[in-house]
């Protein structure tokens, strides 16, 4: 524990549970002392509890339906305090015209963050998954692979893309984490960033995406 009794890496330990009846998964995180004092049993069938909430049920079957194509886009969106989590939503306009919420990717410092408050357990289940890698866009993508095969056990899971600018960037800093969260085709020099106006919203130029990775008609 820290001083201000948040919980840290070191302090984290992590148990892969299933559900028997649906063989969903789920790992769970809470600190060594804690774990020692419950029952795997427990753990598990308050998996299966918390696993899918009434919010989840009509949605979970867009997001079946969506997953079963080849390849699917994932848009992800910034949380709004620090530490950050990210919002994933599916965009596939065959099965919906509107973007399907799938999940929230949660990195370490946000499960520590939740592990440090009651009841000092963490859940992964059908709207929260971890990252226990630094999120650059392959951990960022394998945690997406993780979920939908955590989710629907019985399914393959289709090739993931990235949106990779899920809304403008406050400020020259806070382009440079996102910028390292998304796939680029080039870099941004530093005459780039000296010359954005730090008043007004920063987006990117248009060729620093690859084509690809563009939410464009012209690659589509």
């Amino acid at each position: 524990m820290t001083v201000d009794g948040s919980l840290t890496c070191s302090d984290l330990v992590s148990v892969d549970l299933t559900i028997p009846e649906s063989k969903q998964k789920g790992r769970c995180f809470l600190s060594l002392n804690l774990l020692k004092t419950l029952d795997l049993g427990s753990l598990t069938k308050e998996l299966g509890r918390q696993f899918v909430e009434n919010d989840d049920i009509e949605r979970l079957p867009l997001l079946r339906r969506a997953l079963d194509l080849p390849i699917v886009t994932f848009e992800t969106y910034r949380g709004e305090t620090p530490p950050y989590e990210l919002h994933a939503y599916i965009r596939a306009t065959e099965v919906s015209d509107e973007l399907i919420f799938a999940t929230v990717l949660a990195p370490m410092p946000v499960v520590e963050q939740l592990a440090s408050m009651p009841p000092y357990v963490v859940l992964e289940t059908a709207t929260l998954q971890a990252i226990t890698e630094e999120p650059t866009t392959a951990a960022i993508t394998a945690a997406l692979e993780t979920w939908a095969r955590r989710v629907w056990p019985e399914s393959r899971v289709p090739r993931i893309l990235l949106s990779p600018w899920p809304g403008p960037a406050e400020s020259r800093e806070g382009s440079l984490e996102i910028l390292r969260l998304f796939p680029t085709s080039g870099q941004l020099s530093e005459e780039d960033f000296t010359q954005v106006d730090l008043g007004e919203e920063f987006s990117p130029p248009p060729n620093l995406v690859a084509p690809e990775f563009r939410l464009t008609e012209e690659a589509a």
